[in-house]
């Protein structure tokens, strides 16, 4: 049988948009299914993609947005332990505003 996939995950931040531009803001992903420890990757998107923190078991991303702008983009990446791709087996991602302070 195959190993077990990430079947889902989700994300959630501490804080609702919009907040103002050098507010910490900690986006935590919830995942199901897959082989543990789960490896994340996160990447904030604004025009071309970038990875704003790379694999790791931390399932969690804080991030601090210096420039103001409406339609910023969170995306995680979640794979099973072992999995050697640079590749999600799930992903999700949030739109989240950053305003003026």
């Amino acid at each position: 049988a195959a190993p077990a996939r990430v079947s889902s995950v989700f994300l959630t931040s501490d804080k609702v948009a919009p907040q103002p531009e050098n507010t910490t803001v900690t986006f935590t992903a919830k995942a199901t299914g897959g082989v543990g420890p789960l490896q994340y990757k996160f990447f904030v998107i604004e025009g071309g993609k970038t990875t704003a923190q790379p694999w790791s078991t931390s399932n969690t991303f804080t991030w601090v947005p210096t420039v103001a702008r409406p339609h910023y983009r969170i995306s995680v990446w979640v794979k099973s332990a072992g999995n050697p791709a640079d590749h999600y087996e799930a992903l999700t991602e949030v739109y989240f505003a950053i305003k003026k302070r």
